[in-house]
């Protein structure tokens, strides 16, 4: 009976409660979106970092992640790639030289790490061979082929078919010298990544450096499903319990590597919940001005109605239920208009192309493609519920302190 009374009560003054439905819907939409918005440029960055840059899991030598200096090592690598490649939802395994260089041309030089791989085995833990713009990616087919990003090849004045000279120290300390054909351009829209890594074959650095062909100093380890990589931590811990009880080596996942994206990401999802709380704060003020007026306005009525023995608890469950219908009514549509939305977002992406180096600088996409959990919608209507219910208190005890006999005489 309260129900229906109330809901019935909402829409005698269509206008103004359409006025706070609306201000409702495009309140939670614009909230939702926005999270959605930077959700999505959080999602992108982290997985763009485990695709071309981090892989899920990498292993060094236990000094080399303080100094990255070459002569810190692991030892027999292919032994423990084979305990890792006979554990399940791999997709890949492979391990790399990697070294500090200056890298030259006759224009200018930088400075830069060297990442000597395995192209085959290169592909199934990094993506880096679809980031390709310009060239190819590793053929086999010519001498000494390198690997540039399109942001070092600009600062060198290089391009396919250019070579560079790559100048570092090896194991023993000595400075040796090689010069290498660029035989591909690649991009992954992040330019801090980009300026600081070039690619050429394992063999050929290892000849370079004099490198023991059995040793190596990283692992990479790329699995199926990343959203399985606690579990899969375990059984690497298992696996590879002896190198890690000695300390031959430290197992570490991309968030360890890159602790930067995970504080971003709890920050992003805190900061989402305490910017729908601000939206709802301020919408809270227009309901409760908005169930006022719909108070004041029937104030002979509802001392008729407690005159005639309706019990003041019914009264507050009156303007309680017509405060939630006008919330929810509102919310509902804001909800779903901003999960069709990010749904639509999430499939196109919006471009942001003209922003693109400024975003790229920093690591992100120029395209965005919205991200929400499923679980920000029931979370926001449980606060557009809760907002509802504290925004009713004081018209609720407005109309409760109300005198039935002063109510009934009431000519405002």
């Amino acid at each position: 009976m309260i129900w229906s009374i109330a809901w019935r009560n909402v829409w005698r003054n269509r206008s103004r409660s359409l006025v706070i439905m609306l201000a409702m819907m495009i309140g939670l939409t614009g909230g939702i979106f926005y999270n959605a918005f930077m959700m999505g440029m959080n999602d992108q960055r982290n997985r763009a970092a485990i695709s071309n840059e981090l892989s899920d899991f990498q292993i060094h030598h236990p000094e080399y992640m303080m100094n990255q200096e070459i002569r810190f090592v692991i030892h027999n690598p292919d032994s423990l790639c084979c305990k890792i490649a006979s554990m399940g939802n791999l997709k890949g395994v492979s391990y790399r030289t990697k070294n500090s260089a200056m890298i030259k041309t006759a224009s200018t030089a930088a400075g830069t790490m060297v990442n000597g791989i395995d192209p085959d085995s290169e592909k199934r833990v990094t993506n880096i061979y679809q980031t390709v713009v310009e060239g190819g990616y590793f053929d086999g087919s010519r001498r000494m082929p390198m690997l540039l990003s399109r942001k070092m090849a600009e600062k060198l004045h290089a391009k396919p078919g250019s070579k560079v000279v790559l100048s570092m120290a090896n194991e023993k300390g000595s400075i040796v010298e090689a010069a290498f054909k660029v035989t591909g351009i690649y991009f992954t829209h992040n330019d801090l990544y980009d300026e600081a890594n070039v690619f050429v074959m394992r063999n050929d650095l290892n000849k370079l450096l004099d490198f023991d062909e059995n040793s190596t100093t990283e692992i990479a380890v790329r699995l199926i499903k990343t959203a399985e990589i606690e579990d899969f931590r375990i059984k690497l811990n298992l696996a590879l319990r002896r190198e890690l009880d000695t300390k031959k080596i430290v197992l570490q996942s991309w968030d360890e590597l890159e602790p930067t994206l995970k504080v971003i990401d709890a920050y992003t999802i805190f900061f989402a919940y305490i910017f729908m709380g601000i939206i709802l704060f301020a919408l809270a003020f227009g309901i409760i001005n908005t169930m006022m007026m719909a108070v004041m306005e029937r104030t002979r009525e509802i001392g008729m109605l407690m005159a005639n023995g309706m019990q003041r608890g019914n009264i507050f469950k009156m303007i309680l239920y017509e405060t939630l219908f006008l919330s929810i009514t509102g919310g509902v549509a804001g909800i779903v208009i901003s999960a069709v939305l990010v749904a639509w977002f999430g499939y196109t992406g919006i471009d942001l192309s003209i922003f693109g180096k400024g975003i790229n600088s920093i690591g992100y996409n120029s395209v965005v493609y919205l991200y929400a959990p499923l679980e920000l919608y029931p979370i926001v209507a449980f606060m557009v519920m809760v907002t509802a219910m504290i925004a009713s208190i004081y018209p609720a005890r407005k109309a409760l302190n109300m005198n039935p006999v002063e109510a009934l005489h009431y000519n405002g």
